[in-house]
């Protein structure tokens, strides 16, 4: 399972919508939107051709109490590692790993430095929250999630609540 949320589903949202649209390769349009959404966060710009600020949201786990604010990246996962062979590993426990990265220039370049590097390592970083439970709930202002691929919507009043499965096995290979 992989849920993207916050900064990260709209900027999603904006590379399908603005960038597709012009036709380039999709590596290229990848590039292109994460330069876009770099560039509004360090110099903090605003306009209608660069990705938009991400809605405010509170996250909460069943193990630490919640989060709140704007986030450029949530990732919910069950994956032991993300990109670059990072763990997802943190606070507290469950099979549902939580990172999150508040919007804020320093925190989007610590993360950005620590997922090249590989030095998070445990340590724990301001604006970045690593953190694991059994159960994470997801409330905002209308702010975009998107789950394996589809589209969903956190508002007040009606959350989305994740909650892990039983593991699958796909491949069983007989000795």
């Amino acid at each position: 399972m992989f849920l993207g949320g916050a900064g990260l589903a709209d900027t999603m949202l904006y590379c399908r919508n603005k960038i597709y649209p012009l036709g380039l390769p999709n590596a290229v349009s990848h590039g292109l939107t994460f330069l876009a959404l770099l560039f509004r966060i360090l110099f903090g710009l605003r306009a209608s051709f660069l990705p938009p600020k991400a809605s405010p949201m509170q996250v909460s786990t069943n193990a630490n109490g919640f989060l709140s604010g704007r986030f450029t990246l949530l990732i919910v996962t069950t994956l032991e590692k993300l990109l670059l062979a990072g763990e997802t590993g943190g606070v507290g426990g469950g099979r549902l790993k939580l990172v999150a990265v508040e919007e804020r220039t320093s925190s989007v370049l610590r993360a950005l430095i620590a997922g090249i590097t590989g030095g998070y390592k445990g340590q724990k970083m301001r604006g970045i929250h690593f953190e694991q439970a059994d159960e994470i709930t997801i409330e905002g202002e209308s702010s975009n999630v998107i789950l394996d691929g589809e589209r969903f919507s956190a508002d007040h009043g009606s959350p989305i609540r994740l909650k892990p499965a039983n593991p699958l096995s796909f491949v069983r290979l007989a000795a």
